[in-house]
């Protein structure tokens, strides 16, 4: 089993009236391209889900209509900020389908930024689970890059060079 997690955005539609899907919520490029390669892995593997964390909600299928909202992370305070980890965390060890989904068959996969991806990584491993967190220390250029040309590009008509192209005289 592989569970996608993906951070969600600041960028949202306009404020709708009324709740909407949360992959419909967050319309960053980024969030986009995230979520175009999360959808890409469920097709190609049917033991992969995939979910959003919000600062808000926490965890959420993305599936589910959920309303506009302006909160960051970094506006909880510390404590707050532990519990929404912790939350996260729980909500991770409760997903599996069948109970008897042992957290060291599970691959968690952290497509987030710093804040929304530590601690929550070392408290899924210190549950038993298998986590990467493949975004970190990348800026948001090289991300929107490897999510279009490189080793997170959802479509193989998109695939690019994997190493940069070498400017010749």
């Amino acid at each position: 089993m592989r569970y996608i997690l993906i951070g969600c955005s600041k960028l949202k539609i306009p404020t709708p009236t009324r709740a909407v899907r949360a992959e419909d919520l967050y319309c960053s490029d980024l969030f986009k391209k995230r979520r175009r390669y999360a959808e890409r892995q469920c097709e190609l593997s049917p033991d992969t889900s995939w979910f959003i964390l919000s600062a808000y909600y926490g965890m959420i299928n993305p599936w589910v209509p959920i309303k506009d909202y302006d909160h960051t992370i970094m506006e909880k305070s510390k404590l707050s900020r532990a519990a929404w980890h912790l939350t996260v965390a729980l909500s991770v060890c409760n997903e599996p389908d069948d109970n008897d989904s042992l957290p060291k068959n599970i691959h968690v996969e952290i497509h987030a930024g710093k804040h929304y991806s530590h601690p929550l990584a070392e408290m899924l491993v210190k549950f038993g689970f298998n986590v990467t967190t493949p975004c970190d220390g990348m800026e948001i250029g090289e991300l929107l890059h490897e999510y279009k040309y490189g080793m997170w590009s959802a479509e193989p008509e998109d695939w690019g060079p994997l190493f940069p192209r070498i400017q010749t005289a």
